[in-house]
């Protein structure tokens, strides 16, 4: 076996990893893709929008692949509105061309099949395996810590998605996330479901032809619970796929942690809003799901690179929710990027310093339109969770204009005035505080800039439109096709007033044409996109519009005048009754859309239960929880019921009762958990949680499309595994001995190597105990459990640091040195400064209640660190020990029987005929077991149940027990014994058939 590491290590088969891979698979490196879900995709979040034109780059994918790829529709259209529940008022465009390269997919399936092709191409996939930590050497990033033990690599990319769990662990956050009170950067929530609908009817209601995809993202008013109002600051969304519609809900997570409702109220009461009703009737939910989105943006950029690692994906937040979502394309460009900086490198032979990282991952990444989207966009984040008017009034006079406007059964006069009655009522009081909030969402968006620049040639312009728009071939051509909706509920809408079909008329082809700059899928970055807009519209302006705008507020401002004299008049006669104001245009259409914002429970019709939406999740759980809740002696909650904690979780793993006495009692129900991080990253203080562990879930989803899936799946062939040496200090101490003849080792060296390997054992032995109390222990801490949890690790944190000070005793480092054993003598130093920090770390951990970071440390520790200082000290030269490690001596006690032994003997030459690397690899990838491995496991399963083999008589099978076959196969290969004891709950199942 050549004593190499992986190339590259790929922590993430999302779109930033699974692009990196396929490019650095064509360069025939040894790629490994870690991936903690069952398969990629099976916990990603269902439906999206793809923005693949990275992936039809043909060094990574190329276009006639992509269009192999099973994705459901390809995007032609998208419309962004605003609805009060009452009516819904946007626009649409569509165009092609713009939205190439474009695709609405269900990332369960669209993700598996980019990692299938990866997987053809030479890259080993690892499922179900996650990542807990980075090993560090020398104060650079060797490899990966995993449930499955420690993995190496020359190089590291950390695409771990959104909740960027490992990002916050290793330090990677940005001085800004640090500096908040929480110390969490700002996310989004999500929530989606899938709704099977029929083909015919998605492109009925959707203006769609077969193949096509429509999108629409809804700005939602903020409404009303129990009376109170809730800024949540919501969006909906709607895409098409195929035979089906994503539908879902985006919310700031601060903003929803004030809601205190159910995320099932929510979404149902998004679903039934009559104008989603309308798009999504007939339908069955089959699929439902939801996750947290980083959204801080360019303020809370965490660091990107370190000596031997790089991030990229969703965690570092580099992605755009204006003017439309788009946080596929960036990661697939971060995945492309990291990938040439990797090929970069090993073709001229550097090593991945932090400085050659910046050069060549950093600097292209900040060149890139991507970037400079992020750049463009730093104020909006804070603007979108802070404003209070923007999902309010400003929603409120979209809507209500169009709302009085449209009236069928108005004349234009009465129009106006209840139309002048709406903008006067919704503003009352409130004039100064909609303009503060219009301009602070302008200069979010840095728009006044560009209006300022092409204010003087829009001024020269305007004379000419001016004179233009009256001639009868004065109308420009309209560039793909922009159509403004407006939608109200249960009542006919008539045609706009007849100035205003004018102006539109105008207006509309030069308004198309931004639209097609603005929603163009190209390298343009956002700011030159809003230029060009803005420069397009201002100068398709004539003195008709100004002219328009300024009777328009003259008219406003002398109407309203009037009603408020009328006003005062009618009311010293008789003053108005409620149902009086009810009867009114403008009443009608406030009660109408207050009624249908109201977010209480109780209203809201649930056709569907939150439990019967959990159950269409494919759960594979464990006994032991991967949560822990607590409150800290040092911050106790007074009233426990107050904390967000009970409603930000969207699958109600938690639960606080009161008996009589107010007493309050805490459940967690950790199986129910969908791992989308939330609850600890709003509530840090009172929850610990952990990605480690056998909890996982697959997102069902059911498409026509899988059949492109189900081909690459069943072209897998068995390919020759890479030889990666598994043992990281084998490649590192590869010293020899000096040649010349050692004398005896003197017995106060063996004494203190004695010593040192007794402190290695019990170190270990401590590891994992504390893993055991951590796992094993309650779910619910309280202040005195969360004390012991503190000192034990720091009593573990003192063993390791007492074992690395055994090791370098001056007797041995002496030695050493006398010797020349430098490059043991400096492998030993620097394993033991790694162990000091990490052990520091791992005490930090525990002191902020973040046990399961703690105890990731701890594993570690127990598995790299430990086992590096044992393996500097089996090299020094004959030097041989009396010591034996305890557990090696209780297993040599036991005394076992001829035919047990027998048996053991036989198994031992059995099993490496039939599990080679090919079949471990195969294993490893999701194959099928085949004849002679399944027998194996019958063995087993017959050795657990008790039923003799009589196959072969020379060797009594049936005296082994299931703990000998998998401690043989950890012998063998120590993954061997995991992946196989996953099949062994189906052969028993067979077998107690076969008994019974």
């Amino acid at each position: 076996m050549s004593k190499k590491l992986w190339d590259v290590i790929i922590v993430g088969g999302g779109p930033a990893g699974i692009t990196a891979a396929l490019r650095l698979a064509r360069e025939d490196l040894d790629v490994l893709v870690v991936e903690a879900a069952v398969y990629p995709g099976a916990e990603n979040w269902s439906g999206a929008v793809y923005f693949a034109e990275n992936l039809a780059d043909p060094k990574v994918l190329g276009p006639e692949e992509l269009e192999r790829a099973p994705y459901e529709r390809r995007v032609v259209k998208r419309g962004l509105f605003t609805c009060n529940g009452l009516t819904m008022a946007g626009a649409e465009y569509r165009n092609t061309e713009a939205f190439r390269h474009c695709y609405t997919v269900l990332r369960p399936v669209y993700d598996r099949y980019l990692a299938e092709r990866a997987r053809q191409l030479g890259t080993t996939i690892l499922n179900a395996t996650t990542v807990d930590g980075l090993i560090r050497h020398n104060n650079r990033v060797v490899g990966v810590h995993t449930d499955r033990g420690p993995l190496y690599a020359n190089v590291v990319f950390l695409a771990e998605g959104d909740a960027a769990h490992l990002t916050s662990k290793e330090g990677f956050e940005g001085n800004a996330v640090r500096a908040k009170k929480n110390g969490q950067p700002a996310f989004l929530q999500g929530i989606k479901e899938v709704i099977e609908l029929d083909r015919e009817l998605i492109e009925q209601r959707f203006g769609v032809q077969a193949g096509e995809a429509c999108c629409y993202e809804i700005l939602l008013r903020n409404g009303v619970v129990d009376g109170r109002p809730v800024s949540l600051n919501m969006a909906g969304f709607i895409y098409t796929n195929v035979s089906s519609v994503s539908i879902g809900l985006v919310l700031p997570l601060e903003n929803l942690s004030t809601y205190g409702g159910s995320y099932n109220v929510l979404m149902e009461w998004f679903k039934d809003l009559p104008p989603i009703r309308f798009l999504i009737q007939d339908g069955e939910s089959t699929s439902y799901g939801a996750k947290i989105i980083r959204a801080g943006g360019m303020r809370e950029l965490p660091r990107l690179v370190d000596d031997g690692v790089a991030i990229g994906g969703a965690a570092t937040g580099i992605g755009i929710d204006f003017p439309y979502p788009n946080f596929t394309g960036p990661a697939t460009a971060m995945g492309k990027i990291f990938a040439e900086a990797v090929i970069e490198l090993l073709s001229r032979g550097e090593g991945p310093t932090r400085e050659r990282l910046e050069e060549l991952y950093v600097r292209p990444l900040e060149a890139s339109h991507y970037y400079k989207n992020v750049e463009h966009l730093r104020d909006w984040p804070a603007y979108i969770e802070h404003t209070r008017e923007f999902f309010g009034r400003q929603v409120d006079l979209i809507n209500g204009s169009l709302y009085m406007l449209t009236r069928k059964d108005l004349g234009v006069a009465r129009k106006w005035w209840e139309f002048t009655r709406l903008i006067g009522e919704t503003l009352k009081g409130r004039w100064l505080r909609t303009i503060t909030d219009v301009h602070r969402g302008s200069k979010a968006l840095r728009l006044g800039r560009y209006v300022l620049k092409h204010a003087p040639l829009a001024l020269l312009t305007s004379i000419i439109n001016t004179l233009i728009v009256i001639l009868p071939f004065g109308r420009r051509r309209e560039v793909g096709q922009l159509r403004f909706s407006f939608w109200a509920r249960q009542e006919a809408t008539g045609k706009r007033l007849k100035f205003k079909r004018a102006f539109g008329a105008w207006l509309t082809p030069a308004l198309s044409r931004a639209a097609e700059v603005l929603y163009a899928n190209d390298d343009q970055p956002l700011g030159k996109k809003l230029d060009r807009s803005i420069g397009i519209v201002m100068r398709s302006l004539s003195l008709w519009e100004v002219l328009g705008a300024l009777i328009l507020v003259i008219g406003l401002a002398l109407t309203r005048v009037t009603q408020r004299l009328s006003d005062l008049i009618r009311y010293a006669i008789r003053k108005p009754t409620l149902e009086d104001l009810k009867g009114t245009y403008y009443g009608r259409w406030l009660a109408g859309w207050r009624s249908l914002t109201v977010l209480s429970p109780s209203p809201i019709t649930t056709p569907k239960s939150h439990d019967a939406k959990l159950g269409e999740i494919t759960y594979n759980s464990e006994p032991a929880s991967h949560i822990k809740v607590f409150f800290a002696p040092e911050r106790g909650l007074e009233d426990p019921s107050r904390s967000a904690l009970w409603s930000v979780c969207p699958a109600a793993v938690y639960q606080i009762n009161q008996d009589q006495t107010l007493h309050a009692s805490v459940a967690v129900n950790f199986e129910n958990c969908v791992k989308c991080e939330t609850c600890w990253r709003i509530e840090p203080q009172h929850v610990d949680w952990t990605r480690f562990g056998k909890h996982r879930l697959i997102y069902e989803v059911y498409t026509e499309r899988d059949g492109a899936l189900r081909r690459i799946i069943s072209e897998r062939s068995d390919r020759p595994a890479p030889e990666i040496e598994p043992s990281f200090w084998n490649v590192v101490l590869s010293e020899k001995r000096p040649s010349e003849a050692v004398p005896p080792a003197p017995a106060r060296l063996r004494e203190m190597i004695n010593a040192a390997r007794r402190a290695i054992a019990g170190a270990a032995a401590k590891a994992g105990e504390l893993g055991d109390d951590v796992w094993k222990g309650p779910r619910v801490l309280g202040p005195g459990q969360v004390s012991w949890y503190r000192s034990a690790f720091d009593y573990f944190a003192s063993l390791a640091e007492e074992t690395a000070e055994a090791a370098l005793v001056e007797p041995i480092e002496n030695w050493i040195v006398d010797h020349k054993l430098s490059q043991t003598h400096s492998e030993l130093r620097s394993v033991k400064d790694d162990l000091l920090k990490i052990a520091s770390r791992a005490r930090e951990h525990a002191a902020h209640n973040r046990f399961f970071a703690a105890e990731a440390d701890v594993r570690q520790i127990r598995n790299h660190h430990l086992e590096g200082i044992r393996a500097c000290l089996d090299r020094l030269a004959d030097v041989k020990s009396d010591f034996v490690d305890p557990a090696e001596e209780a297993r040599a006690i036991e005394i076992e029987a001829p035919a047990r032994a027998s048996a053991r003997e036989h198994l031992r030459e059995y099993l490496p005929e039939i599990f080679d690397r090919a079949a471990l690899r195969r294993l490893e990838q999701g194959g099928d077991l085949k004849n002679n491995e399944v027998e194996l496991l019958r063995v087993a399963a017959r050795a657990a149940l008790g039923i003799a083999n009589s196959d072969d008589a020379a060797v009594d099978w049936a005296s082994l027990q299931r703990e000998d076959i998998l401690a043989e196969l950890a012998r063998l290969d120590p993954s061997l014994a995991a992946i196989v004891a996953t099949h062994l709950a189906t052969v028993d199942a067979l077998e107690l058939a076969g008994a019974s």
